[in-house]
Formats: C-alpha cells, sequence, structure tokens
C-alpha cells in the first residue's frame, strides 16, 4: 500500500473489513487506546499558531460567541505562559489544566459572574467528564499513525468526544501538512464518515460566528499533500466552501430536497438528475472538476 491513510470510524467496526486484503492496517480503539492532548500542536509549530488553531477548533465545535472566544484566548494564553510554552518549553497544559485554571478564575472578583468564562468552563468540565482522552501531557503519537494505514474506532464514545476527536484532529493533520509544505504530491489520504458533524452549515450560516477555520484549513490540504474522503447522507447540511473545493464527487440514488441541492452543487440539469434519482442500489454517479 503505497500512501498510508488514515479512517476515522463512528460507527462500531464498519471498516475492519479491510484488514482481511491489507493486514497492515492497525486498528486503534479510541476509547482504550488513544490518548490526544487537544492544546499540544505539532512540533516546529508556534505556540501562538497553537492557540489559534485549538481556539479556532473548540470554540466552532462547542458553538462559542465572539465575546466568549475573546475570554477563552486571553485564559489560555495566560496558562501557555506559566507553563512556559512561549519561551520553549516542550511540555503544553492539558485540558485537566485547563479546566482548573478555568476554575480558579472562577473565584475571582473581576470574573465571579461572567457568564462567557462560566460556559467555557461548564464546556471543559463536560468533555473531561465524559472521557479520559484529552487528560494527557503528550498523547497518542499522530504523526507516526499517518505513516501507517491506520481505522481509528470511535464508537463506545459520547457524541461531545466523538466530534471533538474529529474536528481537533483533523485540525492537527492539516496544520502539520501546512508546516511540512510538500507539494505536489499526495502524501495521505483521511477518511471521514458523517463528516456534517465538523462541516455544518448551520454554523456557516450563522452571521454571529466566525467563518468555519476548518473549511479554510480544508482548501490548503490538497496543495500540500492531504487528501480528504469525506460522506455524508445529507448534502443539505454540508458547507458550502466543503463542496465548492472537493474535486470529485459521488452520489448515490437520491430523492427529494437533497436532490435539488445534488442539482446546484453538482450543475446538473433535469435530465441528468433524473438518472440520479433512478440509480440503482450500490451504484453511484461520479463527477470530476475539469
Amino acid at each position: 500500500m503505497k500512501i498510508p491513510f488514515l479512517v476515522i470510524s463512528v460507527a462500531k467496526q464498519d471498516y475492519r473489513h479491510l484488514i482481511k486484503p491489507f493486514p497492515e492496517i492497525q486498528v486503534i480503539r479510541a476509547a482504550k487506546e488513544f490518548k490526544f492532548n487537544l492544546l499540544r500542536p505539532p512540533k516546529g509549530i508556534n505556540p501562538i499558531e497553537a492557540l489559534s488553531d485549538f481556539i479556532d477548533a473548540f470554540t466552532h465545535l462547542m458553538d462559542v460567541m465572539i465575546r466568549s472566544r475573546s475570554v477563552l484566548v486571553g485564559l489560555i494564553d495566560e496558562l501557555f505562559r506559566m507553563f512556559g510554552v512561549y519561551e520553549g518549553s516542550d511540555e503544553y497544559p492539558n485540558m485537566e489544566d485547563l479546566e482548573e485554571w478555568l476554575h480558579e478564575k472562577l473565584k475571582e472578583f473581576r470574573y465571579r459572574n461572567d457568564d462567557f468564562l462560566l460556559r467555557n468552563y461548564q464546556r471543559v468540565h463536560m468533555l473531561n467528564t465524559l472521557t479520559d482522552i484529552f487528560k494527557c501531557s503528550e498523547g497518542s503519537d499522530i504523526e507516526e499513525m499517518l505513516k501507517t494505514p491506520t481505522i481509528l474506532e470511535l464508537d463506545g464514545l459520547q457524541n461531545d468526544v466523538i466530534n471533538t476527536i474529529i474536528i481537533h484532529l483533523l485540525t492537527w493533520i492539516l496544520r502539520y501538512r501546512l508546516t511540512k509544505r510538500q507539494r505536489g504530491k499526495l502524501l495521505h489520504v483521511t477518511i471521514i464518515d458523517e463528516c456534517k458533524r465538523i462541516f455544518d452549515r448551520t454554523i456557516e450560516l450563522n452571521y454571529l460566528m466566525r467563518i468555519p477555520p476548518i473549511d479554510f484549513l480544508v482548501s490548503y490540504a490538497r496543495e500540500f499533500g492531504e487528501g480528504l474522503v469525506v460522506a455524508d447522507q445529507e448534502i443539505t447540511k454540508l458547507t458550502h466552501t466543503l463542496r465548492a473545493n472537493t474535486q470529485t464527487k459521488i452520489t448515490m440514488c437520491t430523492s427529494g430536497v437533497e436532490l435539488e441541492e445534488i442539482r446546484k452543487t453538482l450543475n446538473m440539469d433535469n435530465e441528468q438528475l433524473k438518472v440520479i434519482s433512478e440509480l440503482p442500489t450500490g451504484t453511484g454517479l461520479i463527477k470530476m472538476e475539469g
């Protein structure tokens, strides 16, 4: 297998059938075998970029408004300074450290009635209560995972934990690729099912929210060697940015509102659309750009 891949599997053992033809695949059960420090970036990343990436992913995922985001930026910046991150320390805080820091801040008079800080604390506390995956300093070796065909199984975890892993992991991978700056060659493919979890059109349409930062990273992924294969049953719920930045689109038999959205996305006429609505089970239509 020349090009390694990472399958982020949400449903139970959906991709285990790949092991027989490809015995070199490693399977990681996230609930038992995966650790991920959300605040630790790929090696060589400027701490300011690390802070920005975390804030972008966390606030996008948790539907955090701009004011709440600015509070969190300042407090994590203080936490980074406490850990000596800006001075070159390799010890990054983790989500447990962040929870304790936010809790301490809530005791201070100026933050005592700060609803924005309280909401951030509650979100971090919720994640730490649901799982121990994020309570680590180093975490699993993601760079090594990208060198080997891997299935990361997320079944058995709560939805909030699953969504957190997916968006932060994809952000980590894309930032890693941008840092390496290896252009013109496909180096790795990430495969994500139920991709509306992170490419959510409702956030894209919410004028009170920033444009999802993950969409910007995706637009550069292909240029720097990271291929993305994303799938979902509801195209109406996917961001326009994602659709615009995918060169190859595959659709199965579809009807109703989804069919009209496919017509616009694939730029099809009525005759072509009729073909899609009549496709037999297991048959798809492929459209490539250019």
